[in-house]
């Protein structure tokens, strides 16, 4: 019996079906982000102020249990931490509103926030050079945010609670 050729295109789309199948069993995406950011949380906790950068990648490591993942599943775990520590920035950034309660306090910080925001959408914008292989540039894009939350958290200057 003869083989019939593939096309490309064929090729990738059945590699991306493989991909997913081999990533961990998720019943719910967004519960999947919450259990992600009690990880990055607990880490937080376990750490001295100043410290946040040292727990990036822990959700991305619990994510990649396999021994054999490729690119896809490797940029799916590291969506997964980004979307995570996007989710503990948010939570911060809201208790510091609350704290801060009315007034000039309350708008420097959303002002800040703002201005933090536009700086970190740039240094997105140029962390990837043009023409990289899609998995490798979200992959990347992905860690770099992560970092860039975890930064912010950091200037955010979380209190033991919050952690």
């Amino acid at each position: 019996m003869r083989m019939q050729p593939v096309s490309a295109a064929r090729l990738a789309a059945a590699l991306a079906v493989l991909a997913l199948a081999a990533l961990p069993a998720r019943a719910d995406p967004v519960e999947e982000i919450r259990l992600s950011a009690s990880t990055i949380r607990a880490c937080l906790a376990s750490k001295a102020a100043g410290a946040e950068l040292e727990c990036l990648g822990e959700v991305e490591q619990d994510c990649l249990v396999q021994d054999d993942h490729g690119p896809a599943v490797t940029e799916a775990c590291a969506r997964l931490e980004r979307r995570a520590w996007e989710l503990v920035l948010n939570e911060v950034f809201t208790r510091r509103l609350i704290d801060a309660r009315e007034g000039p306090i309350r708008e420097s910080l959303r002002a800040d926030q703002a201005t933090w925001s536009e700086a970190r959408d740039r240094e997105l914008a140029t962390a990837v050079s043009p023409g990289e292989d899609e998995y490798v540039r979200d992959t990347a894009l992905a860690r770099t945010a992560s970092r860039l939350a975890a930064q912010r958290i950091a200037d955010l200057k979380p209190v033991a609670d919050d952690r």
